[in-house]
């Protein structure tokens, strides 16, 4: 589900906090809290979809979030940041320059592929 790696990108903000692990896991657990409530509730009250149902749980609030998942996404979000994140680090820092500006021209293409597709496409019949 998109939540999740929306949650990953905000969390990633938050590496700042890295060194108070107790309040870096406090306000994981907050955000998550927050972004995984307001999603529920826009699928539920705009699109009638739940996708998840946490009402049978402890410490639910509506069914949108409990004490488990608020504890789980931010242990998740401590993995994130004190282990996955600096691998990643460590490996974009040692791609090469050539790799990097590959990258960039393929992603500039893209959009100027993607900007030209929409600005000339053909109405439907």
């Amino acid at each position: 589900m998109p939540i999740y790696g929306v949650g990953a990108i905000v969390l990633l903000f938050l590496k700042p906090l890295k060194k108070n692990p107790l309040f870096l896991f406090s306000t994981m657990m907050l955000i998550t809290g927050i972004i995984e409530y307001i999603a529920g509730y826009i699928l539920l009250n705009f699109f009638d979809m739940r996708l998840w149902d946490y009402r049978e749980l402890f410490l639910n609030i509506d069914g949108f979030i409990c004490l488990r998942s608020l504890l789980t996404f931010a242990i998740g979000g401590v993995i994130l940041i004190y282990l996955v994140e600096p691998i990643i680090e460590k490996v974009v820092a040692k791609q090469s320059k050539t790799l990097n500006i590959t990258i960039i021209a393929l992603i500039f293409l893209f959009i100027v592929d993607t900007t030209l597709s929409i600005l000339f496409r053909t109405p439907h019949s």
